[in-house]
């Protein structure tokens, strides 16, 4: 290597032994065979929980590799939280250092872009870079591993920051929270990968699961229209197994296919830039990277990866209309069985009030018959208390009759006997 590429940049100066010691003991650093790549990796315990550094050490790290600003930005959305906020934030920014010309004397200047300005900028006369940084962050799914929860996925992020010196040739990533099996790879590569290969991996391996996650998404939503379109309505209404709740697991996965939709499209919207970013550092003439082809390559995988990506975006899509419909339809039979209820309940209320007027009817002419009865006891009481003062002398008179009848029998046998 020549004495000027072995020159420190202004803009780069050299860690110490004892900050790399303590780095690495606080992020799990990696160091390549040659010197050429350092790689700090920062990870949390769960996804809603703080970063395994300490404020300090981060401060550390951030000075002595020069870090964007613009980091500390994505690095917001991780962190100790107590709910799913913050969940569509995606982004990713470039900033480059070239040598211009001032008075004959070279000088550095650093352009700090967001890299959907980079195609407005690849028309302008390119300068020889001394260093590039660029930082994004990735949204992807994870099984996470736990029991006892319904749903076996959960929604991650990972983020990256990566400088590259031209004069040195030699590069610094700071990873957040990847992949475990990603981490273990970049790990154990015992040789320095190229820069644009690791960001391959990186999105190569966080758009790993899309797939099936969108499988699953689309095997419950196949279960609900099993649900509504295979029963039969006429016959099974009163064991229909649809209610209210069923509209609001709906809407719940609903939600869920929509975020899906939204990140999948940060993510292609990251790859775009990544893609941009590449085409610009390496695979220009005079770039730090010797194997161009081998870069044309890992970008043609990179618009390969785009279009895997935005057919996982049309299913989600479709999955987000299917629900849709299948909302609509869940809505007309829960109005249908409400609209079959309340005319079985009219029909009831029409069968109660037939049999309370025909009770009623039976009451009046209980009523009358009683009206009838009270009018002949009260013809036989008028006939009663006429008649009864006679019948009581009559059987008086009877009474005292035959009271005397003995002792006029025995005054006549008296007198014949004497």
């Amino acid at each position: 290597m020549s004495k000027s590429a072995k020159q420190v940049p202004e803009n780069h100066h050299k860690i110490s032994d004892s900050e790399k010691a303590s780095l690495v003991v606080a992020t799990l650093a990696y160091q390549s065979t040659d010197d050429s790549q350092w790689m700090f990796f920062i990870s949390q315990a769960h996804t809603w929980s703080r970063l395994n550094i300490s404020f300090s050490l981060f401060r550390q790290l951030c000075l002595n590799l020069h870090i964007m600003p613009r980091f500390a930005e994505i690095l917001s959305a991780f962190g100790v939280r107590t709910a799913d906020d913050d969940e569509y934030f995606t982004t990713c920014h470039c900033q480059k250092a070239s040598i211009t010309q001032k008075g004959g004397n070279g000088g550095l200047k650093r352009s700090g872009k967001t890299l959907c300005f980079l195609s407005a900028t690849t028309s302008m006369p390119l300068r020889p870079l001394t260093c590039v940084d660029i930082c994004y962050n990735v949204r992807f799914v994870e099984r996470h591993g736990r029991d006892g929860l319904t749903d076996p996925w959960s929604f991650r992020q990972a983020a990256v920051y990566h400088s590259y010196s031209y004069e040195r040739r030699t590069c610094s990533w700071v990873f957040v929270q990847l992949p475990k099996s990603l981490r273990a790879r970049l790990k154990r590569e015992g040789r320095p990968l190229s820069p644009l290969l690791i960001h391959v991996l990186i999105h190569r391996y966080c758009a790993s699961e899309w797939r099936w996650y969108i499988n699953y998404l689309s095997d419950l939503v196949s279960k609900m229209r099993n649900v509504s379109c295979f029963t039969r309505i006429d016959r099974d209404l009163k064991g229909l197994p649809l209610d209210f709740q069923q509209s609001q697991r709906l809407e719940i996965l609903r939600n869920k296919i929509r975020r899906v939709h939204l990140l999948l499209g940060s993510c292609i919207s990251t790859t775009e830039s990544l893609m941009d970013h590449a085409r610009e550092c390496y695979c220009q003439e005079g770039s730090f990277e010797t194997d161009s082809d081998r870069n044309r390559e890992l970008i043609l995988e990179l618009t390969q990866h785009i279009s895997v990506l935005k057919m996982h975006a049309a299913k989600a899509f479709g999955l987000l209309e299917s629900t849709q419909s299948l909302d609509l339809l869940t809505t007309k039979i829960l109005e249908f069985r409400q609209t079959h209820m309340a005319y079985d309940l009219n029909t009831s209320m029409k069968d109660i009030a037939r049999t309370t007027s025909n009770e009623n009817k039976l009451i009046v002419y209980i009523a009358d018959q009683t009206r009838r009865d009270s009018k002949t006891m009260k013809t036989i009481s008028m006939i009663a208390l006429v008649y009864l003062p006679a019948t009581l002398v009559s059987h008086s008179l009877c009474s005292v009759r035959s009271l005397f009848i003995p002792f006029r029998m025995a005054k006549v046998v008296q007198e014949a006997m004497g």
